[in-house]
């Protein structure tokens, strides 16, 4: 793959050896920043889902906000209705995190994402960030920023179901992580 490819083993003691095996697909010097363009709240593509976890949720209704999210086939999502933004995006900003400072998880780990195969995880860019977001290629690299958030995140989701389940440093030290051009 030309914009490169690299694999991360993460690996925790628990009686047994556990593996989680993660293959980073994009370039180690690619940069992103916010601009606060709101694309990614819209929906690209028309149609936008946010799966939500324990700590948004409790985070959310902490604020008195009802509503907000439904459950598919299992997993939570933001209540989003067709073809609409996010019920917290208004006037060009993000109402969480202009009044509470907050993102709900996966927006805060953009335009990252993970997709989950048999035995082993792709961190790549949002297929839909790669065509539509200007914040590619400008502001920190990801690989010194969202890259080992995404990753503790994961850690924590396997141990504890939710990415905030666990300090960032104590899901990071269970983690053997190399790099290993393929």
């Amino acid at each position: 793959m030309s914009e490169g490819r690299y694999l991360i083993i993460i690996s925790k003691q628990e009686g047994s050896t556990v593996k989680y095996t993660f293959i980073v697909e994009f370039k180690r010097n690619l940069r992103f920043r916010c601009l606060l363009c709101g694309r990614c709240c819209t929906g690209y593509d028309g149609g936008l889902k946010l799966e939500l976890y324990q700590s948004d949720i409790d985070f959310i209704k902490d604020k008195r906000y009802e509503n907000f999210y439904k459950v598919e086939n299992g997993i939570k999502l933001m209540n989003i209705k067709e073809g609409m933004p996010c019920p917290f995006y208004q006037d060009g900003l993000c109402k969480l995190k202009l009044l509470y400072n907050f993102f709900p998880w996966n927006c805060s780990v953009y335009p990252l994402q993970v997709v989950e195969h048999s035995g082993f995880f792709i961190v790549r860019i949002n297929p839909s960030a790669v065509r539509e977001c200007p914040g590619l290629g400008r502001g920190y690299l990801l690989r010194d920023t969202l890259l080992s958030k995404i990753i503790s995140g994961v850690v924590s989701i396997k141990v504890t179901s939710d990415p905030r389940g666990l300090p960032m440093d104590i899901a990071l030290s269970l983690a053997d992580i190399k790099w290993v051009t393929e």
